[in-house]
């Protein structure tokens, strides 16, 4: 794959900015930070899973950081 045939990206941090070749690869620059850093501690939830299965995926949060999931009186479940 040609590098040229990426839309390249340039974003600024604060006083700094950063290029990167397209959306993707400031993604997994970005993430990839955090992913690859073992003494950070991470939980990473992929925004699809929480749309397309908002229950389940929120039960397991809740247990891995230690808690559970409740339920409000006036707190209802998008249908």
């Amino acid at each position: 794959n040609n590098s040229n045939s990426w839309n390249k990206v340039t974003v600024r941090y604060g006083a700094g900015t950063m290029h990167h070749e397209s959306v993707a690869h400031l993604w997994n620059e970005w993430n990839g930070f955090y992913y690859h850093d073992p003494e950070l501690p991470r939980l990473m939830v992929r925004f699809e899973d929480l749309i397309f299965r908002p229950k389940e995926v929120t039960e397991q949060i809740c247990k891995c950081a230690g808690g559970i999931l409740g339920h409000r009186q006036d707190d209802m479940d998008a249908p």
